[in-house]
């Protein structure tokens, strides 16, 4: 156990019943120092109280919580921001990033996501809804992870990555196992959302997770100079573009593919990628099974080493 004081919280929302659920649901690991029930009362008692993370509700009587946080970041209140709303379009997410958030929870997804976007606020991280609100507040690339219970769930999220990325002019590998490739193409489909044009113009490539992942390991470890050529041969892909300064977004099952008690090597892999590809215009987003990388401490969370190496995180866990 932690010995780490709790994180002291403040949350706002105009809907009692609402209120009372998210202050339960914060309680079991957080300090919920106020409750309140607008705007107004939730920059008083920030102000007044100095937490550590503010959950806002985004209408609200008087100052809206967009409204709210603006005024926190004038006043120099240092409380992160995570939005908790019944508005869950990429457009609210957006809103709510520009606004300083470094986290945005639907609703309806409360009880799975709340207590988790607090913890990886806390520790630095932002989280989204959505790969694809990922896609539009990154404008810089960075590397984000996916943690999900269903692969179904995760093929879901990287086709509407694939078509958020493409509409906005990204280029996009798919670096992943074959049921990806497969799954993913089926779920594009289903959107209506067709990558001919942008396969021929070499925009949507597919590689095989699998074949490169034995081509970057040496004696069973991964290799930093053969992950670099894998960085390399991306970098050469995105520059051949008639465009050259288009980001590349890459869909990642590279350590993924890795056997169950292969903790250390799949680590390795990931602090290689960051090591090598931070400096290329990449948004690069893995996917895990949460079952694969569950902390051993019994609090269901992802493995914190997993985290630490990720600056974004989705998740999609059905209860």
């Amino acid at each position: 156990m932690s010995d780490s004081p709790a994180t002291r919280v403040v949350i706002a929302d105009d809907h009692v019943e609402m209120l009372q659920l998210a202050s339960s649901t914060l309680r079991e690991t957080c300090d919920v120092v106020a409750s309140v029930g607008d705007g107004d009362q939730a920059v008083e008692s920030v102000l007044r109280l100095n937490p550590d993370v503010v959950v806002l509700d985004i209408t609200m009587p008087g100052l809206d919580g967009f409204q709210a946080a603006r005024e926190l970041r004038q006043r120099g209140s240092q409380a992160k921001v995570v939005f908790l709303s019944l508005h869950e379009g990429d457009e609210f997410v957006v809103t709510a990033f520009q606004t300083g958030a470094q986290a945005f929870v639907p609703k309806h997804r409360m009880l799975t996501d709340l207590a988790s976007a607090v913890g990886h606020v806390s520790a630095g991280r932002v989280f989204l809804p959505s790969l694809s609100s990922l896609s539009a507040v990154a404008d810089r690339g960075g590397h984000g992870v996916m943690f999900y219970s269903r692969r179904q769930a995760w093929w879901d999220q990287a086709a509407r990555l694939v078509r958020s990325a493409l509409t906005r002019g990204d280029a996009v590998t798919v670096l992943a196992r074959e049921d990806t490739h497969t799954g993913v193409a089926a779920k594009l489909s289903a959107l209506g959302f067709d990558t001919a044009q942008a396969e021929a113009d070499r925009r949507y490539v597919l590689a095989n997770a699998e074949e490169t992942l034995e081509q970057v390991m040496v004696d069973g470890q991964p290799d930093a100079r053969r992950i670099a050529t894998v960085v390399g041969n991306l970098e050469d892909t995105r520059r051949a573009l008639s465009r050259p300064h288009v980001r590349m977004t890459i869909i990642g099952e590279l350590a993924p593919c890795l056997g169950p008690h292969q903790r250390d090597e799949i680590m390795g892999i990931e602090r290689l990628w960051n090591e090598i590809a931070g400096g290329h215009p990449f948004l690069t987003v893995c996917g895990y099974s949460i079952d694969r990388v569950r902390d051993k401490d019994g609090d269901g969370q992802p493995w914190p080493a997993m985290c630490s190496e990720h600056w974004a995180v989705t998740q999609v866990l059905e209860d």
